[in-house]
């Protein structure tokens, strides 16, 4: 080193090269001249992300601890200094404008086809007032604490959904593979509905509506009416065979390429102006449903059908499937389980009080779907007045002409809100074809969000692993989607009526509760409550601790043993009946979830035996080398 003007100057002569890593972690040490340098043997210049440069090791350099392992930090030379400055302009760590952005961007995420369409659907397979009870019963100690965990843990490790996991333990590297599991199917799941959407979307520019006017041809449209012949005949294109397997569509086949070429072609292109789309979709469904609610209330029967959401009937309130239900509806509107919240969290700052978001998010996404909820329900209280005079006209004295009867059986399925909303229509006349465009175009929209939303989960984890760096995120997106488009093809091939409900059944509810149950007993007896609460600027209660340390595990593990075990809901009272190759096919699905992390700890040990063993044979080949 040598002095001019009493500034030091670097030494060219005798000028050791090292690569100084511009990631988040010498950023941080921008203000206070120290940065991570990395010996130039294990690292690769890469002028994107790493520069080299010329420094000298001061004698008096100190050691920081950081993760717990301990790392050299070396102060800098000032010239060198503004070249990182220089260099990390475009590198800094990406962080939320404003808390209220986070929540306004989360909360969009949040209203979706789980809203609209899957709530309405639980809420009347349950029997309306008992699945809403235990909703509100489940949003308290299952859906809270859970957001509540997700949040926190990715603000404070600030790791992504795969890597996260590993950080806590390496062998619970399998946890994060689950969630990943998670977040593909229900992409597939996804996928199917929005291809409804679609089916609906592209005919509500027609007009007359198809779905208005009875074809010809069909001799049961008048007495199941239209709409409903419309969804399974048109929509869902059942075959004349129902305990058939095996059913091809071509039409459905089209409809449901169309939403994955939309989603990687937005992934690959990216979406200019997504806030705005974002807050656009938080707000319209609410206002269309104003219409169809208002509209509804000035006809009779409307009341009745709200009244049914809100009376619970004890007598049935212990089903099994209620409350397992009621909790997956929750995890899986506000996309718990599948690595939403945690890569969002990382760019929260650390004094956040992410108890108040999980609150916030959740009470909101419960106003969601109750606001889908009690419009769907006016509606089928309407056409059950109708039905009602209709039956009262041929037999005065029938017990099943009941409002109440009428509303409990004669509307089931999953394909309830579409049906719905079709019968809807003919309430307003000459604006019926306005209305179906609004209404399809909205829910389509927030199909498509919520795929986007949860490829966009499935391709942060699939980032996180380092074989994969070598290909490009595009590429890799491209694949991703291809691979879950021939997955879906499953849909296409098969009769849909009893291939999605079990879908949703095995595929959907229980693995979801099992990864949430996961989560909870890492984060609160391996991570540790108390390891948690040191990163917060807040303290939670008691009555939190005991929620989420106790209660919400319980409640998990209860549900998923009475599911699995003791199932009060026989056969006969399901909407279909499945034959043994699907009840296969899941049982499959439920030994890969339980078996994945003895697989991932298996693979893990072996790998490590394998590196011992060169590293063995290494020693010993330099070992004779040197005796000779």
């Amino acid at each position: 080193m040598s002095r001019n003007n009493g500034e030091i100057q670097p030494n060219y002569s005798r000028r050791p090269t090292i690569c100084v890593s511009l990631d988040e972690e010498s950023d941080n040490k921008l203000s206070t001249g120290l940065y991570y340098l990395m010996n130039s043997d294990d690292c690769v210049p890469d002028d994107r992300n790493v520069l080299q440069l010329f420094v000298s090791k001061k004698e008096d350099s100190k050691q920081f601890y950081l993760d717990q392992e301990p790392h050299k930090y070396y102060y800098i030379h000032p010239s060198v200094k503004r070249l990182l400055e220089k260099k990390s302009v475009g590198n800094k760590e990406r962080t939320w404008h404003s808390n209220l952005q986070y929540i306004l961007s989360t909360i969009s995420v949040t209203i979706g086809l789980s809203n609209l369409w899957r709530f309405p659907w639980m809420c009347h397979k349950h029997g309306g007032g008992n699945f809403l009870f235990v909703y509100i019963f489940m949003a308290i100690f299952v859906a809270i604490p859970l957001a509540f965990m997700e949040t926190g843990f990715g603000q404070c490790l600030r790791k992504g959904s795969l890597q996260i996991w590993r950080s806590v333990s390496p062998i619970l590297g399998g946890l994060g593979l689950c969630t990943l599991c998670t977040a593909f199917m229900q992409f597939i799941y996804y996928n199917v509905v929005v291809s409804w959407c679609f089916t609906y979307f592209t005919k509500a520019f027609s007009y007359p509506l198809e779905w208005t006017t009875c074809p010809a041809n069909a001799s049961n449209c008048e007495v199941i009416g239209m709409p409903t012949y419309y969804w399974y005949n048109n929509v869902l294109v059942v075959p004349s065979d129902h305990d058939s397997f095996f059913n091809f569509s071509l039409k459905r086949v089209i409809m449901t390429v169309i939403p994955w070429f939309l989603v990687s072609f937005l992934v690959v292109k990216g979406i200019k102006g997504h806030w705005r789309i974002s807050y656009f979709l938080a707000i319209s469904p609410h206002l269309v449903l104003l219409i169809y609610f208002c509209r509804a209330l000035v006809l009779p029967g409307s009341f009745s059908g709200i009244k049914y959401l809100f009376t619970p009937d004890f007598n049935n309130i212990l089903y099994a499937d209620i409350w397992i239900d009621a909790a997956t509806q929750l995890l899986f509107s506000l996309f718990l389980g599948i690595g939403e919240y945690i890569p969002a969290a990382v760019h929260l700052p650390m004094k956040n009080n992410c108890l108040i978001d999980a609150y916030f998010l959740t009470i909101i996404n419960c106003f969601n779907s109750l606001a889908a909820g009690i419009t769907i329900f006016a509606l089928i209280g309407v056409k059950s007045a109708v039905l009602s005079e209709q039956c009262l006209a041929v037999n005065a004295s029938n017990t099943t002409c009941e409002i109440d009867h009428i509303i409990e059986t004669s509307f089931s399925g999953y394909g309830i809100t579409f049906i719905t909303i079709t019968e809807a229509t003919s309430l307003f006349g000459s604006l019926s074809p306005l209305l179906s465009i609004m209404f399809f175009t909205i829910i389509t929209l927030l199909g498509m969000s919520s795929m986007f939303n949860v490829f966009q989960c499935i391709l942060l984890a699939v980032f996180d692993f380092k074989s994969l760096a070598t290909f490009s995120k595009d590429s890799i997106a491209v694949t991703v989607t291809l691979l879950c488009a021939v997955c879906a093809t499953m849909f296409t091939l098969s009769n849909t009526e009893r291939t999605f409900q079990a879908f949703d059944e095995f595929a959907i509810v229980l693995p979801l509760a099992l990864v949430t149950l996961k989560e909870v007993v890492v984060l609160m007896y391996i991570y540790g409550w108390k390891k948690l609460l040191k990163n917060f600027n807040f303290k939670p209660t008691v009555f939190n601790k005991i929620v989420m340390k106790y209660l919400t595990p319980v409640i998990l593990t209860g549900c998923i043993v009475a599911k699995l075990v003791l199932s009060q809901i026989s056969e006969t009272k399901r909407d279909v009946h499945y034959s043994l190759t699907i009840y296969i096919i899941y049982f499959l699905v439920y030994i890969t979830f339980i078996l994945i992390h003895p697989a991932f700890l298996l693979v893990k040990t072996i790998k490590k035996k394998v590196l011992e063993s060169k590293s063995q044979k290494s020693e010993n080949n330099s070992i004779a080398i040197a005796s000779l």
